[in-house]
């Protein structure tokens, strides 16, 4: 359940993209398209006490967005924000962390951009 603030603050959606179970070959296929259009707040950089706290290479520059709990978005996922700075950019899930605040539940995502 999410407090009613929330939609307040998911201003933006996005969709994700997972990789697809191993063959039987033990080849991994590229990305699909998971979710579509979760709602989340706008990708904003991550703090310097956030990389500490998550135990991150604090050499990279991470960003941060939050969803609603109980979303299926796991650690190695893309996440693809629709609209915004970094609108149709893959950004890769390197952390999601669950947290509650007032019976509700958030899943905090650290994000990592591909410069490949």
């Amino acid at each position: 359940m999410a407090l009613p603030a929330f939609p307040r603050v998911a201003t933006i959606s996005a969709n994700t993209k997972r990789l697809p179970a191993m063959d039987a070959d033990k080849i991994r296929g590229a990305p699909t398209l998971y979710l579509r259009q979760i709602p989340c707040t706008p990708i904003d950089p991550v703090s310097a006490d956030v990389v500490q706290s998550f135990g991150l290479d604090a050499a990279v520059e991470y960003l941060q967005t939050f969803i609603e709990g109980g979303k299926d978005v796991i650690e190695g996922d893309v996440l693809i924000p629709l609209a915004g700075l970094y609108e149709d950019q893959e950004l890769r899930v390197e952390r999601a962390a669950e947290w509650s605040w007032r019976n509700t539940s958030y899943v905090h995502l650290i994000l990592e951009e591909d410069k490949g």
